[in-house]
């Protein structure tokens, strides 16, 4: 899918909803990346920068990886926030993405080289993590 608009973040509810199309996928998009690259509490470099380097997420290619545990919808793939802990939620399901960590780097967390989603995911659900995990990879890999 190519995007010619930018993203935006702050779409309105209620275009989330309903049957997913290309101009209802992107502010979801735009949510997902906003939680992915921020370094709030509930955002995945936030709860990453906690989390301690190789362990259970192990290496990859000679670099320690962690494992970001979040929350999202089962329907639409919009994710509602990054934890350890139990989120309670309508149609919330919960899924992880592992991550490769080089500290050399600004962000040093690199890249997604590993994604788990629910069972009970939609298919406009797994599309749509696919595709911003895959937005966060190349907006890491070309800063």
């Amino acid at each position: 899918m190519k995007f010619e608009q930018p993203l935006h973040p702050k779409a309105e509810s209620n275009e989330r909803e309903g049957c997913l199309n290309d101009e209802k996928i992107r502010p979801i998009l735009g949510v997902n990346l906003e939680l992915m690259m921020g370094s709030k509490k509930n955002q995945m470099i936030g709860i990453l920068t906690r989390e301690s380097m190789g362990g259970n997420a192990g290496e990859y290619e000679g670099f320690p990886c962690v494992v970001a545990n979040f929350y999202y919808d089962k329907n639409t793939g919009e994710i509602s926030g990054f934890t350890n802990y139990s989120i309670k939620g309508e149609n919330l399901v919960e899924g992880s993405f592992r991550v490769i960590v080089d500290m050399s780097l600004k962000n040093p967390f690199l890249k997604i080289i590993e994604k788990h989603f629910s069972l009970e995911s939609s298919k406009d659900a797994m599309e749509n993590l696919t595709k911003s995990v895959d937005l966060y990879n190349q907006k890491n890999t070309s800063e």
